[in-house]
């Protein structure tokens, strides 16, 4: 089990709902046997009925057009992923591009990274190489080398692994985001992982990096209760600010550290009902910025093709330094590259945001060549102690939305 679990960290993408990616490890060695094409398209619309929106959900990065229909990923894929019983050594890959209106925030500085201006952005989400190495401790180090997205926090850049349409406070604002460079677990025992890494920074490149400095993986990983209860202490620090950014006091603070940090427990009650638990520390030292909160979730399989969630979290910005809106199409990513940009940023005295959503999880398999659909209704409420939704005009804001996600 443990090393199901940490292969399914390690590979991120390829855990799509009803992919033709889920591997068949068995009997035959030949190494192609595991090779698969798979992907998935992404679809949905985020209603604000609340009021002027100026057509954006502030706080809300995937799902930010209020009231417009978006294609937010078509992502195919190519796989070899890990046998996760593997004593040898072993290796493969993943190549996952994407195309759609996610892809404005999830850039790699140097990838793709002016091919539109529109909307519609194409990107890369992961592009690796994966290997096992048997002679490290306990049972071997997992590493991957390449482009891959974050493993921080309870959710992920591939929608079919989250429970919601929209995202947390956490993932959007808290956590990094993407990486170029290299990710190790290491299984030092049958209840201890151990992670280390190091890359170029948050989605930036060694060849377009936006302060030439790296950065570094750090954390730890317990496998409890065997398998049920898992909790992943996650770490990733380094210089971010582009060259040049300057703190209010005028002061350079391109080479200063900022810290990401996750705690996120898993907690499989039962067959039926899962809690998840994210803790999320975040702080700028150029500008003495921090930001942390906690986020809650529970999932109850009703039967096979339907799943009940639920989300709460409370999250403190406590200079409005972390969170922002980008009304422009490429706001994301001048503001990556230290350009002048549209973004939007409230109150230097900070705020705190608070979430509820609820929601459910529709599952059903397709004909071939098809694999399944996945349609994830929700609502939201939020609340800030300020004003900075709807236009600036409310500190409450009301969602209701969906997508759709059909796997190939």
């Amino acid at each position: 089990m443990r090393r199901i679990l940490t292969t399914a960290l390690a590979l991120g993408g390829t855990m799509v709902m009803g992919s033709t990616a889920r591997a068949d490890f068995g009997s035959d060695t030949s190494w192609w046997k595991t090779f698969a094409i798979s992907g998935y398209v992404d679809a949905g619309i985020m209603g604000n009925p609340t009021g002027d929106t100026a057509g954006t959900n502030f706080g809300r990065l995937f799902d930010d057009r209020a009231n417009h229909f978006e294609l937010n990923q078509f992502a195919p894929m190519a796989t070899r992923p890990l046998d996760p019983n593997a004593d040898d050594f072993d290796y493969g890959f993943i190549f996952q591009p994407m195309f759609g209106s996610d892809a404005r925030y999830t850039h790699l500085l140097g990838v793709f990274t002016h091919a539109s201006s529109s909307i519609d952005q194409f990107t890369i989400i992961e592009s690796d190489a994966l290997m096992h190495l048997p002679w490290t401790l306990g049972g071997g180090t997992d590493v991957k080398i390449g482009i891959f997205p974050s493993p921080l926090s309870a959710e992920t850049t591939v929608p079919s692994n989250n429970p919601f349409y929209s995202h947390s406070y956490i993932f959007n604002f808290g956590v990094t985001v993407a990486h170029t460079g290299a990710f190790t677990v290491t299984h030092a025992t049958p209840l201890i992982d151990v992670y280390l890494g190091i890359d170029a920074g948050n989605q930036t490149t060694p060849w377009h990096d936006n302060n030439s400095a790296a950065a570094g993986w750090a954390g730890l990983g317990l496998n409890l209760l065997g398998g049920n209860l898992t909790i992943t202490w996650l770490n990733h620090f380094g210089p971010e600010n582009p060259t040049g950014t300057t703190n209010l006091s005028g002061q350079v603070v391109d080479g200063s550290w900022r810290t990401e940090s996750t705690i996120t427990t898993v907690y499989k009650y039962n067959d039926n009902l899962t809690f998840t638990n994210d803790l999320n520390f975040a702080h700028d030292a150029g500008f003495n910025a921090s930001a942390y909160g906690v986020a809650q979730y529970a999932s109850y399989a009703v039967d096979t093709e339907l799943t009940l969630q639920a989300r709460a979290e409370i999250w403190r910005d406590d200079k409005g330094f972390f969170a922002a809106a980008f009304p422009g199409h490429l706001d994301a990513l001048k503001a990556l590259q230290g350009l002048p940009n549209g973004s939007l940023t409230f109150f230097p005295q900070g705020v705190t945001y608070s979430e509820i959503t609820l929601g459910a999880n529709f599952k059903k398999s397709l004909p071939d060549p098809l694999g399944a659909i996945l349609i994830r209704p929700e609502i939201r409420y939020d609340h800030a102690t300020a004003r900075p939704f709807n236009n600036g005009r409310n500190s409450d804001s009301f969602t209701i939305g969906t997508d759709f996600i059909i796997s190939f």
